[in-house]
């Protein structure tokens, strides 16, 4: 819900910062940096943790989540947004969203994939239509309504719940905290950190959004360290204001997609030909960062910056692409490619039939 860094003042590492934002002398100093457009501010309360945590708390925004009070809009929000999981937690001794909740739903990746919805004191009417009983937390995931029954309310263990079951919604099948399998019609798989773009997920992650697509390509599976890095890259490059980029982060395998390796690499051949130069032959894993469509006929194109040949994928690199975007960059455009369509995986216990 919220994250903490420390600074020591006296050390090199940490002189630079703390000079920047005005620290001197030897008292503890605490910045605090709320959501954007708040600007950040100093604390000038009690150095405790009792009083520290009730203004970062009292900072946690609500917006994320809708206050359902009564039946028509409980019915209306589990229709909404069919590819998105829902949440509602049932709390009819409570006015507003508990602060756990409120952190949840500020989560960088459920922003996306989530939404959240509470149901308060005003709310009894859509309790009485639920039927909770001493369950408080249902989950609404194409279509099926589950519950949670786990003794575990921390956190943690809700925001593992939560990923894990509003992943389902990839193509993946996946067992919850309950035991039970969730599937969908698309191929069967382990969950991932980050989405995959393929055939089921392009129109949802990429080709009909409006956030810049940074698609990390491999040539084979995305392994956890590099999914980790990933992740940090979404949180690293999330927009500061209202106006910033927005991305979307997601990987490409290019041993399956053939089609999208085989016209980004004839593109370079293109262009090489067209300026007069040498081939700069794609190697892999590299980045693909493709803009948004604006106009009905670009819907068909790949507009696209890739990163420099030979860089490897790191902070650095992808900060210069980033602030090459925000500076105004020059994209290569090409066909859109054909995304292969996978088969579906075999349940077991379940033969084939001619």
């Amino acid at each position: 819900m919220l994250k903490v860094t420390a600074y020591d003042c006296d050390l090199p590492a940490g002189k630079k910062h703390c000079d920047r934002v005005g620290v001197s002398g030897s008292e503890p100093h605490l910045q605090i940096y709320p959501k954007s457009p708040r600007p950040a501010f100093k604390y000038e309360g009690e150095m405790t943790e009792d009083a520290i945590l009730k203004l970062l708390y009292k900072l946690i925004p609500s917006e994320n989540v809708v206050m359902i009070n009564d039946v028509k809009t409980f019915e209306e929000f589990k229709k909404k947004n069919p590819t998105k999981t829902k949440v509602i937690l049932f709390s009819p001794d409570k006015k507003k969203p508990p602060t756990m909740w409120k952190g949840l739903s500020t989560d960088s990746v459920f922003t996306r994939t989530v939404e959240f919805g509470f149901v308060g004191q005003e709310g009894q009417a859509v309790v009485d239509a639920a039927k909770p009983g001493k369950k408080k937390i249902m989950m609404v995931s194409k279509g099926q309504k589950s519950w949670y029954k786990e003794k575990d309310t921390s956190f943690i263990a809700l925001h593992e719940w939560i990923n894990v079951n509003s992943e389902s919604g990839m193509g993946d099948t996946v067992r919850g905290a309950d035991g039970q399998h969730e599937e969908n019609e698309a191929e069967v798989g382990e969950i991932e950190k980050v989405r995959e773009l393929h055939a089921k997920s392009q129109h949802e992650l990429c080709f009909k959004q409006k956030n810049i697509c940074a698609i990390y390509l491999s040539d084979g599976k995305l392994d956890d360290k590099v999914a980790d890095m990933i992740n940090e890259f979404e949180s690293e490059f999330a927009p500061k204001g209202d106006r910033g980029a927005k991305y979307s982060w997601m990987w490409l395998d290019v041993s399956v997609e053939k089609d999208f390796r085989k016209i980004i690499e004839e593109q370079e051949k293109k262009q090489a030909a067209k300026e007069d130069r040498d081939v700069e032959a794609y190697e892999y894993p590299t980045m693909l960062f493709v803009k948004p469509p604006k106009k009905k006929r670009e819907e068909k194109m790949l507009t696209y910056i890739r990163m420099e040949p030979g860089t490897k994928v790191n902070k650095s690199s992808v900060t210069n692409i980033v602030e090459k975007i925000g500076s105004g960059a020059t994209y290569t455009r090409s066909d859109l490619p054909k995304f292969t369509v996978r088969s579906a995986a075999k349940k077991k216990g379940k033969k084939e039939e001619l």
